[in-house]
């Protein structure tokens, strides 16, 4: 059996980890305590996040993360159970 490591990329729902800092102009959403967005008073049903690793769906916020998966197969199958 041989291991074959490809990257990919997973959605994970953040939403409940996310917090809130009121300023003067709407809010600044954070996770981990990194600003990651904002909501403006102009526009409070647009959120705007750091596009390139969160994003906004189903009115919920996720993080795209790479990782590695390891994907494994067999050779020389010739058993006919495999």
């Amino acid at each position: 059996m041989t291991d074959v490591n490809e990257k990919v990329q997973e959605e994970m729902d953040i939403t409940r980890y996310i917090s809130s800092r009121l300023t003067k102009s709407g809010f600044v959403l954070t996770y981990n305590k990194q600003p990651i967005g904002e909501i403006r008073w102009e526009d409070v049903s647009n959120v705007c996040l750091n596009k390139n690793t969160f994003f906004f769906r189903d009115n919920k916020i996720y993080m795209i993360r790479d990782h590695l998966k390891t994907l494994q197969y067999v050779e020389n199958c010739d058993l006919g159970w495999c």
